[in-house]
């Protein structure tokens, strides 16, 4: 896990806990009891789980974009960028996801930043720069 190289004290580990705390054994016991072959999700499907449901997976994690800017993400579904935004105008969006969640990113972004700042050298040093690296 890439935040081990940061000592606890880091001013980006010390930001990254109050976001994640627990994240990873939480993910990893959501894994087990529904990805793997003859688990929830595979049983709630009809797909084989070679070729069918594992396809499904591999194409989720390399199509992803997770790691995108939130405000960066473009709808490719016509119907859906129509529905998203009905004047047509491509900013004028009527759906909450959409519009309060371009409003949360860029309050995050904020914040972030700001934190980065104050932390001063600290942002940029060795284990930072490992870090980044790692993600």
């Amino acid at each position: 896990e890439s935040v081990m190289n940061l000592r606890p004290e880091h001013p980006i580990r010390r930001l990254l806990a109050l976001h994640t705390f627990n994240a990873v054994g939480v993910n990893q016991l959501a894994f087990e009891v529904l990805v793997p072959d003859q688990c929830a999700i595979h049983r709630g499907t009809p797909l084989e789980y070679e070729g069918g449901f594992r396809e499904v997976f591999n194409n989720a994690y390399s199509t992803s974009v997770a790691y995108e800017p939130f405000t960066d993400r473009e709808i490719k579904n016509p119907k859906l960028k129509e529905l998203a935004y009905p004047e047509g105008d491509g900013e004028t969006s009527k759906f909450p996801y959409l519009s309060e969640g371009c409003e949360f990113y860029e309050i995050t972004r904020t914040f972030v930043r700001e934190w980065l700042e104050k932390a001063g050298d600290e942002a940029k040093d060795e284990y930072a720069l490992v870090f980044y690296e790692a993600m």
